[in-house]
């Protein structure tokens, strides 16, 4: 198999293995592991849109605009992660 598909042992093995266990050579797609996003991608383009009007604004002033426009209320910490 390695001189015919010009790979490795190791590749072989490991496509070997993984038929054994799964009865399949394709990997499963990831999925998405963790906590989902707080903020929407609106909501991000919301705050972009107050830093392009007002780009000497604060983080707090943007978390009021985001709570009272947008009904999100999320932290300073969280707004200056997500922007950075």
């Amino acid at each position: 198999i390695v001189q015919a598909t010009g790979t490795s042992h190791r590749t072989v093995n490991w496509v070997l293995q993984l038929s054994r266990l799964t009865g399949s050579v394709v990997k499963k797609p990831c999925t998405a592991s963790g906590r989902p996003h707080t903020l929407t991608a609106h909501d991000v383009q919301y705050l972009l849109s107050c830093i392009r009007h007002s780009p000497d604004i604060y983080l707090s002033e943007l978390q009021y605009h985001l709570e009272k426009t947008r009904g999100v209320y999320v932290s300073t910490c969280t707004i200056q992660h997500t922007l950075w």
